[in-house]
């Protein structure tokens, strides 16, 4: 299975001709810290993220892989799922309290 690509990094530092050393330097990280975001294999954190937009002078979300293809795409989301499941496990736990609730009569001995 292919690694999931979270950010933009690489494309970014491409798209505006900034070498991964040059980000290095200014961000005072590791050249090697750099690379492995760039390749995703480790991800900045949120601070260090907005310092590379800030650096770069772009909107911060440039930096990470978009998620609007998950709005377009069919049937529910994994989240809907999980509600679907969990109301339909309360109206069956309703029905059967229900149930277990109707008055038996008992039988007479004669």
């Amino acid at each position: 299975m292919a690694a999931i690509r979270y950010n933009s990094i690489s494309a970014v530092l491409d798209k505006y001709d900034i070498y991964q050393k040059d980000l290095a330097e200014i961000l005072k990280v590791g050249k090697d810290t750099v690379s492995r975001w760039c390749v995703n294999k480790n991800q900045p954190s949120i601070p260090q993220l907005y310092e590379i937009a800030k650096v770069i002078k772009i909107d911060i979300r440039e930096l990470l892989r978009s998620t609007e293809a998950w709005s377009k795409e069919e049937g529910l989301s994994p989240i809907e799922v999980f509600k679907n499941k969990k109301e339909e496990a309360k109206r069956i736990a309703k029905a059967k309290k229900k149930k277990s609730m109707v008055k038996r009569i008992p039988k007479r001995r004669y």
